[in-house]
């Protein structure tokens, strides 16, 4: 019987650890710049760093957040820049069903609580 008890808390805690958002979802999304052929342009993070100097449509892969804040990023075609910005994950509000209180934790700190969209369209620049 002791045995079954520590199994059974076992179970209990592995389960009530994990988030929904970080079951479902994913930190890291593939987004498509889509830019005219030719069209240049810079993808930068909100704290400045470069991810991606481009030329015409792209994909690369971004960190949608972590640390408990979602990540932004700006593409640059050099005569106007757009934001390319984060949302809330849907599945973070699973938590209030599967996760609990620790799946809220864990979800931002994981950045499974952020989504970044599938495409983002550069500025056309006129030459």
């Amino acid at each position: 019987m002791k045995k079954i008890l520590i199994l059974l808390f076992g179970l209990i805690v592995a389960f009530l650890n994990v988030g929904c958002a970080s079951i479902i979802s994913d930190s890291d999304y593939p987004v498509t710049f889509q830019a005219q052929d030719g069209q240049k342009y810079t993808v930068k993070s909100d704290t400045g760093q470069t991810m991606l100097n481009g030329v015409g449509t792209q994909t690369i892969t971004l960190k949608a957040g972590g640390n408990f804040s979602c990540n932004n990023y700006m593409v640059d075609a050099g005569c106007n820049s757009l934001p390319v910005n984060s949302g809330i994950d849907g599945w973070v509000f699973g938590n209030i069903i599967f996760g609990g209180l620790i799946g809220l934790l864990i979800d931002p700190a994981t950045g499974a609580a952020c989504t970044l969209p599938e495409f983002a369209i550069v500025p056309v620049c006129a030459e």
